[in-house]
Order: C-alpha cells, then sequence, then structure tokens
C-alpha cells in the first residue's frame, strides 16, 4: 500500500492528522507521531507526555514511561512545511537527544534550568532508572538520513535508538491504519513447508472442524508484512503494544530461533472454512485470535534484524534473504477452528479462554457485553454515536452500522466523540475520583468493580437516567476541556512572546475568548502597550492557573460538587439542558469556572507547593489533592459569606 502513495499525498495524510491537534505542523506533529507509533497511548497520555515541552525543552518533544514493559521514552521531532522542504537529518540532532540523560543527570544544569517539566522529568528518570527500566529514544523526522550507520552508534549498553524518516513513518502510518480498519483479509494461504514431509491433524471434534499444524518463522513474517494487522482478531488488535510479555518473546526469537517452539504457546486462527492443498492450508475470513502477541513479536525481531543486517550488507535484498533464512529456523504450532457468524458468542468465549499469555483487556473485550451493547443503542436514541469498538465510527461514515442500522450522518451529534474509554474516564471523575491514576481508562477497565460501578454488570443497568448522567457530565467536560488546550496554548505563546511580537495578536485573541481568565488579566493584553508596561506580571497573572492545564478532571469533579450542593442536578437532568452545550458553556461553565479556578484549584495548588514543595504533576497524582479541596469546597459558602447558591448562580431560563 506504501508503494502506491506518493510523497505530497502522504504528507497531506500527515499534515490533516497533524492538524487535529494544531493548525501549526510543528505543534501538531508530535502529537501525530505519538498517535500513530505509540497506539497503546490513550488521548490523555499522549497530552501529558507532551505537556510543557514546547520552549526549552531541551531536545525532548515528549516524554513517558511504560511501566509494564519497564520501558523510559524521550521523543524528539523534526516536522518541515511541505513534502518539497524536507531535507536531510543533521547528526548533531541524534547527539543532542542521545545525551538527554547525561544532562539530566547533571543537578546543576537541572536547578538552573527555566523549564519546571525539565526539572519533573529529571526527577522521573532518575526513579526508573534506578529500577532497570530500558531507555529508549526515537526521532521522528520529516525528511531523510543520509547516513545509516550513525543508528548502530547509538544502540549500545542496551539502549535503543530508533529514527523514522518520512519513508519510515509511511510503514509506521500504514500499521497503525490497519489497526482500526474494521475488515478482515477474504482469504489467505498458509505454506507448511517446515519439513519436506510436513504433517496437519485435521478433525471434527463436536461442532467445529479444526486443523494442527506448523509454521514457519519466514512464513509468519510474510502474512504479517501483507496483512498487517487485519491478520488479528478485531478484540485483540489494538490490545498490541509493548510490555514484559512482548519483550521475552522478541527476546526468544531474536537469540533462540531452536528452542521458540518449546517455549510458545502456538496461533489460534478461527476462520470460515479451510482447506488443505498439498503444503498449503487455504483460509476463508481468517482471523489470528490468539497468539497475536507472538506474531508481532517475532515480525519485531524480524524487523530489528533486517535493519541491522541492511546497514552492515549496504543492500535491502541480500539482507532479507539472509534474514529471511535465520527466521525460517523458527517454529510455532498453529490450529485453525472453523466458526460461523451465528457462533458469535463460541467465539468470544474461545478468545477469552485463549489470551492468558498477554491479557486482552482494555475497550475492545467490553464491546460485545450486554450493557455496552445497551448503551450504544440508548445513546443512539439520545442523538448520540457511542464507539464501542474501535474503528465503528471510521466504518459507518460510508456504512450502515450492523445493529444500529444507522450511518455517522444520522446522528444529530454526529461531532461529539464517545467511546468505552473516554466515558470511563469522565464518569470516575464525575464520581468524584479524579486523581490522574483514578481516571486512567486502563485502570478501570481492568478493574471489574470500578467498572460496574460506571458501566454497571448487565443491560438492566443501563437506564435512561444513566445515559443522561454520561452525555451531561461529557458535554461539561468537552468544553472543560477545550479551555484547558485553549489556555495551554496561550502558555507556549508566552514562551516565545517578547521575542515574537507577531505573535501578540494570537495571544490576545485567545485570552479574550478564554473562560478561564478573567477581565482584568485580559485588559492588560488589550494592546502591547499595556502588555510592556508591566510584561512579566502580567505573564504571572496568566501563569497563575497553571493547575488548570492538565487539570481537566478535577475541575468536572468539582463542577460536580456545585451541582450536588446546589440542588440543580435534577432541573438540568429532567430537561434538555443536559445536552444543550451553549446552555451549559454560557450558564454554568463560563460564570463557575474563574471561582472554582481561583478559589478552589489554583488555591490547593499554591497551598501544596508552598507547604509540600510538590511537583505540578505530584499534584495530580496524589489523592490527597482532591480531599483538600473537598474540605475546602465543604466552607466556601462560609469564607464567601454566601450561600452555594450565590456563589454559584443558574438561570434556568
Amino acid at each position: 500500500m506504501t508503494a502506491n502513495i506518493t510523497d505530497k499525498e502522504f504528507f497531506k495524510i500527515i499534515n490533516k492528522g497533524s492538524s487535529k491537534y494544531s493548525d501549526n505542523i510543528e505543534e501538531g506533529f508530535p502529537y501525530w507521531c505519538l498517535e500513530v507509533a505509540f497506539p497503546f497511548l490513550s488521548e490523555d497520555e499522549i497530552e501529558n507526555s507532551i505537556f510543557g515541552l514546547s520552549g526549552n525543552d531541551d531536545s525532548i518533544d515528549a516524554f513517558f514511561v511504560n511501566e509494564s514493559s519497564k520501558d523510559i521514552y524521550f521523543i524528539q521531532c523534526k516536522s518541515s512545511r511541505s513534502e518539497k522542504q524536507m531535507g536531510a537529518c543533521d547528526k548533531e540532532w541524534f547527539t543532542y537527544l542521545y545525551t538527554v540523560p547525561n544532562r539530566l543527570k547533571n543537578d546543576d544544569y537541572i536547578d538552573k534550568h527555566k523549564n519546571e517539566r525539565i526539572a519533573e522529568i529529571s526527577s522521573e528518570f532518575a526513579i526508573y532508572s534506578k529500577k532497570g527500566y530500558t531507555t529508549n529514544f526515537y526521532f521522528f523526522h520529516l525528511g531523510y538520513n543520509p547516513n545509516e550507520e550513525i543508528i548502530n552508534s547509538y544502540n549500545t549498553n542496551g539502549e535503543n535508538f530508533q529514527y523514522y524518516g518520512f519513508e519510515e513513518l509511511k510503514d509506521v502510518y500504514f500499521e497503525y491504519a490497519s489497526r482500526i480498519n474494521l475488515s478482515e483479509p477474504e482469504s489467505f494461504d498458509i505454506n507448511i513447508d517446515y519439513s519436506s514431509k510436513p504433517e496437519t491433524i485435521n478433525q471434527k471434534i463436536g461442532q467445529h472442524y479444526t486443523l494442527i499444524s506448523i509454521i514457519t518463522g519466514d512464513e509468519i513474517v510474510r502474512l504479517r508484512e501483507t496483512y498487517k494487522y487485519q491478520l488479528f482478531d478485531k478484540n485483540v488488535r489494538y490490545n498490541l503494544g509493548l510490555n514484559k510479555v512482548n519483550k521475552q518473546i522478541v527476546e526468544s526469537a531474536d537469540k533462540n530461533k531452536s528452542d521458540f517452539y518449546f517455549y510458545n504457546n502456538g496461533l489460534t486462527i478461527t476462520a470460515a472454512k479451510f482447506k488443505t492443498k498439498g503444503k498449503s492450508v487455504k483460509v476463508d475470513r481468517p482471523q489470528i485470535i490468539n497468539g497475536a502477541q507472538t506474531v508481532d513479536s517475532i515480525f519485531t525481531a524480524y524487523s530489528k534484524r533486517l535493519n541491522k543486517l541492511k546497514r552492515e550488507l549496504a543492500c535491502r535484498e541480500s539482507a532479507k534473504r539472509k534474514v529471511s533464512e535465520e527466521f525460517r529456523e523458527i517454529k510455532v504450532m498453529f490450529r485453525i477452528i472453523q466458526t460461523n457468524e451465528t457462533e458469535q458468542d463460541f467465539e468470544t468465549n474461545v478468545i477469552k479462554s485463549n489470551n492468558t499469555q498477554n491479557a486482552v483487556q482494555i475497550r475492545d473485550f467490553y464491546s460485545n457485553n450486554p450493557e455496552q451493547v445497551e448503551l450504544q443503542r440508548k445513546f443512539a436514541k439520545q442523538g448520540y454515536f457511542y464507539e464501542i469498538k474501535r474503528g465503528e465510527r471510521n466504518y459507518i461514515k460510508k456504512n450502515f452500522h450492523t445493529k444500529l442500522n444507522l450511518k455517522l450522518n444520522d446522528f444529530i451529534y454526529k461531532d461529539e466523540l464517545l467511546d468505552i474509554e473516554r466515558i470511563a474516564s469522565i464518569m470516575r471523575a464525575f464520581k468524584l475520583e479524579p486523581g490522574a491514576r483514578e481516571v486512567g481508562a486502563k485502570r478501570i477497565l481492568n478493574d471489574d468493580d470500578v467498572y460496574n460501578s460506571i458501566f454497571g454488570g448487565s443491560a438492566i443497568d443501563v437506564t435512561d437516567l444513566v445515559v443522561k448522567e454520561m452525555i451531561f457530565a461529557y458535554n461539561i467536560f468537552n468544553i472543560i476541556e477545550h479551555e484547558s488546550k485553549q489556555y495551554n496554548a496561550i502558555l507556549k505563546l508566552l514562551l516565545h512572546l517578547d521575542d515574537r511580537n507577531s505573535d501578540f495578536l494570537k495571544i490576545k485573541r485567545l485570552i479574550e475568548s478564554s473562560l478561564v481568565l478573567n477581565d482584568v488579566i485580559k485588559g492588560k493584553y488589550k494592546d502591547l502597550t499595556a502588555y510592556n508596561k508591566n510584561k512579566e506580571k502580567h505573564k504571572k497573572a496568566v501563569r497563575r492557573y497553571i493547575p488548570f492545564s492538565q487539570g481537566k478532571y478535577l475541575a468536572l469533579a468539582i463542577f460536580k460538587l456545585v451541582i450536588e450542593e446546589c440542588g440543580y442536578y435534577n432541573s438540568l437532568i429532567d430537561t434538555e439542558l443536559y445536552k444543550d452545550k451553549t446552555f451549559i458553556k454560557d450558564r454554568i461553565v463560563a460564570p463557575w469556572l474563574p471561582m472554582i479556578l481561583s478559589k478552589l484549584l489554583v488555591k490547593e495548588y499554591e497551598r501544596a507547593v508552598f507547604s509540600d514543595g510538590i511537583s505540578l504533576n505530584s499534584f495530580y497524582l496524589r489523592p490527597k489533592t482532591f480531599e483538600n479541596i473537598y474540605e475546602n469546597f465543604e466552607q466556601l459558602d462560609i469564607t464567601e459569606d454566601k450561600e452555594y447558591t450565590e456563589i454559584f448562580k443558574l438561570r434556568l431560563s
């Protein structure tokens, strides 16, 4: 597929993907790279990994830690305004990224650094390095690397340095695209040539035909290269990521090829039907439901070895022949189970029973749960599309939904992005557990008690009231999130405002439309003359609200406190106002947000920094943060000498 796309066409794809995050490709490109290269990261995790790194970032455009795989990631991105302006990579860029850890270990350097986020990263890096986590460097570049041998020099001491230029990004993107594609191969042939006389076991067990045999590593690679993530069942493909199990399989495929068979449980494939033909098996509508980690890990080991040989041999074809011969030594048992469309429960049970190697969890397994199916149906009645299977939203842009029998344009609120993970995080915060750990979708969906408290355990639990509350919480959060992003854009512009007066009109427009900043602050940015009278003071006034930059879940929980304390809940839910975003923005968020921030969120942050000396990141993580905010809220009527309904007024008409 990558061979059929021009550079201009692919650059448009990157530009479109980046524009989802920013009109400026330089700002949006890092977000796009994380989205397509690390699909196991949630939208919130992507946002958090980039937060605070837009200026004085020390060659770090993103930073995150994968505790599951014990990996530390430093990301650097270099963009370009058009495909015609793409150029060669500078070796010094690699060096500067690779030496980031050395600078982070230099206390004097960090103490003098102007960016507080770098100091936080330095602390996190020190903690996880001591735990033995692997350091990974990823360099994404809209250009090319003129010297492949350079990369080898950085892959030492157990560290991992990866370069993705424009051509490599095509492969990354189409891998990503295949994850969210709901289609599956019509058929494929599996070559069974592990020996001169290969054998198969072909039996009917109960109501299902099954076949068992052995597949070689090079054949697994061929299938994986050809069909990418469409090989895997839709419940499985999006959960493939770098974790501890994967890394062990990759290492085994790389160093213990002859013994790989004995260390691995093999593959399970479902199919509409299959038929042996000599040394091959034709499989119709195949989906790998177990062993996806095995396939992906073998392919990862193969790709690493191929890249190394390409640099050594300076010939792609020679390198490919050699590595294919090496991976032919790997043998993996596989079995095919014939199923049909009417046996959805049987196939789901097979998937759940077989996936013990690396638990298939998160949202895709919940997509067939009765409560999720009922939620999707009830959301549709309200005019919203609630995505319970990844890729559904894209699919119904042109096709009818298989159960709802609707296309995306049939939904009144088609532009609202609701899915399991997003609603899980929002509703946990709305239920007054807004800490950064609590609202993580992975944690929620891996905890049955928490999951049931939000979604219920059956279709009966999904009432109209539950759906209305979810829509109401989503709409409040959506407005808060927009304001948070706008505030972050203001912070980015402030970093260079004194050097780029041309940006003043941009920041002025953002500040004027902000619901976060009060009229006094807005007056200081009405023109350059007013701003220049006391630049540092005016910048400090804006930066005072920095806890809101990542505090959208905390803010949502405070809104819930207000609504309950003031007794507004029933009046909003019993009418259509819960889905009237204009009303919610103008009558709830706009008048209440400044008070919520200045009297509660910002006040607690300033107290925590002064008395506890904590970082912004720690502020969001600790449960004590919301506990203290809650206590302060309970005293707010006394400290303000007003009833709650006077502090937080609401006019319904």
